[in-house]
């Protein structure tokens, strides 16, 4: 029972960074913010996660896992892009969430540093 109420407030956590990464991006979103809307403190956050920028990988790597889109995206480029197109449009938190990770300078999910 311990086990499966952890990975509920996990879980919480998560839809609840999704919603505030996707909404103010990487730099704008407050781990407070994510803590009062997932009801806990803010300490179980960091206790689950470490850190922002590993709350924010894990976010990612979960709408990846959650969708299992790539192992379902066609090759043919038209069909891909159809199949795309409707997949952020049933999951716009998701696209919003990509688009924001692609715009920021430092992108967590590749550890890359954009110049200025």
């Amino acid at each position: 029972m311990a086990r499966r109420a952890k990975m509920e407030v996990r879980d919480r956590i998560l839809r609840q960074a999704l919603r505030e990464f996707s909404k103010r991006g990487y730099a704008g979103a407050r781990v407070d913010r994510i803590a009062e809307k997932a009801k806990i403190n803010k300490q179980l956050i960091y206790y689950y996660f470490q850190s922002k920028e590993n709350l924010f990988r894990s976010v990612i790597q979960s709408v990846w896992e959650a969708a299992e889109a790539i192992e379902k995206a066609p090759e043919e480029a038209g069909e891909a892009v159809r199949y795309w197109s409707r997949f952020y449009f049933k999951n716009p938190e998701w696209a919003r969430l990509l688009i924001w990770e692609g715009l920021e300078r430092k992108c967590p999910r590749h550890n890359l540093k954009f110049p200025d």
